[in-house]
Formats: C-alpha cells, sequence, structure tokens
C-alpha cells in the first residue's frame, strides 16, 4: 500500500520527537542542547546527537545524517526499523490507535531459540559485513600512542592485543582510528572504532557486529589447552574499560591470564555475557561502569545470570565512573586505588 503524504504530514505535525527520545533512549541536556543516551541495534554512538524540539528534528554529526521524527526513527533503529516504510508504519500507530503496524521484517530470532546451524549462518553473514568494511592500516604506532600515553594501558596487554589482532590502527573518515576487533571460529564477529585524534571524538560499532557474541577476549593457550576450570568471565561495557581494569590488576600482582572477558559494546547489550556464561558455564564478574546506568544494568544482568543456576557471580565497581578513569588518576598518582565491590556501589 502506498504512504500518502497527508499521513506523512500528520506523523510530522503530531508525533513528538522528544517523547519518542525519551521513550526509548535516556534524553540528556548538555550545552543548552538535547541529546540522547542508547543504543541501536549497530551499536551506533549517539554522543553527537542533537535534538531540536522547536522544529521537531535532529542532526547528528558523526554521520552527517538529520531530518525529521521519520528519519529519526531510521537513524536511531528504534525496533529495529531501518527503512522508511517501516518507520512511517511504526508512527502511523502512535497516531492511529486502530492503525494495525505491520513491519517489512520480521523479529530476528533470539540467540537462546537459534539452532547450531542458525548460529553458524549468523557468525559468516556478520563476518562478511565485517570484512567489507574493515582496511587496517600497515602501521599501529598512532594507537600504540594512544593507547600507553593517553590512556595508561600497560604496553605489553597492548602490545599483545596487537600480536592476536585483536587491536589494530585504522583510517575512517580522515580520522586515525584504534579498531577493537573480535572473532569467532577465526571470523569477525564485533568491531567497534575509536578515533584517537584530538579533533575527534567519534566512537562507534562497525554495522553488522554479532550482539550475541559481544567482543571475546580469551586466554592466550586457550586454543591449544581450552579454558582453565577455575577460570571467570569478566563483563565490562566498554574495550578501554576491559583494558584498563586488566592493567589495574597487573599492577596488584593480580593473574588474569586464564580468564575470559566479554565486552558488550554498551551497557544494554549485557545479553552477550548471559550467553557467554550458558556457553563455558563459568563464574562471572560483572565490571560495568560505576554510574546509575551500569549500576542498574549491573543488577539485572546479575538477576538474569542468577537464574541459570549454577553461575556464582560478583561485582566490581571502580572508584571514578569508570575503570580508565581510575588508571588515569592512579597513573597520575591523584588518589590511592581502592577497589569497590557490590558492597560499596557508588562513591
Amino acid at each position: 500500500m502506498a504512504i500518502s503524504k497527508k499521513m506523512i504530514k500528520e506523523i510530522k505535525d503530531h508525533v513528538s520527537i522528544v517523547d519518542l527520545a525519551n521513550e526509548y533512549f535516556q534524553v540528556t541536556k548538555k550545552n543548552g542542547y538535547l541529546g540522547i543516551v542508547g543504543s541501536a541495534n549497530d551499536g551506533g554512538d549517539f554522543s553527537s546527537l542533537v535534538i531540536y524540539p522547536a522544529t521537531n528534528s535532529f542532526f547528528r554529526q558523526s554521520t552527517r545524517h538529520g531530518g525529521d521524527v521519520i528519519s529519526f526513527v531510521m537513524e536511531t533503529q528504534i525496533e529495529g526499523i531501518h527503512t522508511f516504510k517501516d518507520a512511517v508504519n511504526f508512527l502511523q500507530g502512535r497516531i492511529d490507535p486502530d492503525f494495525k503496524v505491520e513491519l517489512t521484517d520480521n523479529k530476528k530470532k533470539a540467540y537462546e531459540d537459534m539452532s547450531p546451524k542458525e548460529r553458524i549462518e549468523k557468525i559468516k553473514s556478520c563476518h562478511q559485513t565485517l570484512k567489507d568494511q574493515l582496511e587496517i592500516d600497515s602501521t599501529y604506532r598512532n594507537v600504540m600512542a594512544y593507547l600507553i600515553q593517553t590512556r595508561k594501558i600497560d604496553p605489553d596487554i597492548v602490545l599483545n592485543g596487537i600480536k592476536k589482532g585483536e587491536i589494530a590502527q585504522i583510517t575512517m573518515y580522515g580520522y586515525k582510528s584504534v579498531a577493537f576487533i573480535s572473532k569467532e571460529m577465526g571470523l569477525y564477529s564485533c568491531i567497534c572504532r575509536r578515533a584517537i585524534s584530538s579533533i575527534s571524538s567519534f566512537k562507534g560499532d562497525f554495522k553488522g557486529c554479532n550482539y550475541d557474541l559481544g567482543w571475546r577476549v580469551f586466554p592466550d593457550n586457550a586454543k591449544t589447552a581450552g579454558i582453565s576450570p577455575g577460570a571467570k568471565i569478566y563483563a565490562f561495557e566498554g574495550y578501554i574499560d576491559m583494558l584498563s581494569y586488566r592493567t589495574l590488576a597487573k599492577r596488584q600482582g593480580k593473574d588474569l591470564s586464564n580468564d575470559i572477558f566479554v565486552v558488550c559494546g554498551s551497557v544494554s547489550k549485557y545479553k552477550c555475557v548471559v550467553n557467554a556464561a550458558k556457553e563455558y558455564s563459568r563464574d562471572v564478574v560483572i565490571c560495568f561502569d560505576n554510574d546509575k546506568a551500569g549500576i542498574e544494568l549491573g543488577n539485572s544482568l546479575e538477576k538474569e545470570l542468577a537464574e541459570l543456576g549454577d553461575v556464582k557471580v560478583s561485582k566490581e565497581f571502580s572508584v571514578s565512573k569508570d575503570w580508565n578513569e581510575d588508571l588515569k588518576q592512579l597513573s597520575s598518582r591523584k588518589f590511592n586505588f581502592e577497589k569497590k565491590t557490590d558492597r560499596q556501589i557508588g562513591r
């Protein structure tokens, strides 16, 4: 059925982009402008997205996309929507309660409902999509400088990540960036990138990431020796948080060489931690950010893991907002590091 111009106008005039944003994301105010915090299906970072209530519109600096409320639905992929027709149908249901919303794409099958064959097919599909976008630089000196000098990550941890192909330097949109790469069965499963120049703060995931798996970092000898029976799964929101935690642990003499690390990409994508816990039957340590979202969704993850029955769960929180802030402050000797646990949430 063709979409009428009248319906499009009705949607633009009567569906508030602010109300929609409040329903699906956390709306924030920064420098006098409204923005959102949350994640799309592709893990896109929304830190550069600005909402303009007066014109019921938005603009996202990182992608140079903007427009009306229909474009907003596609840009943020609300309900997994990425086509104009589905966006209009979805929004029409908000102004006409009798309208039956029918989206072109069916809801994706949950990971736990997939057969082994379906999981492998998804891995292969994600690999090809990610491979087509990835072009690794021949050098990594800019990434080394960024992670070691700016982020204070241990040099050996950085070099090992580069050696294993989990950390790389790329150039996108003219900016040098660090790419954090995860593979499953030798195939790309998740790739995120962060600009490392002083004039860009862009960060985001490549299109096609497999969030059922997230970013998994295994022990160096996992392929030959398997996973140690006493190994734990450490769960993080961001890759740099994970690298920072490992650096702090090394400074304290804590051996994590046999453990598994799972990075979600964002706190709302914690299902990959549940999937890993089911797959490897290991206890989990939740190391999300020490802020409202990290604490609340960390508690939600803890409850889901508890339902597995045979998985013990603990939580650790940084002193500052996140683990890299702790690391940088410790490196500058501004405070004595003191690890927070779930008994000591917050400051």
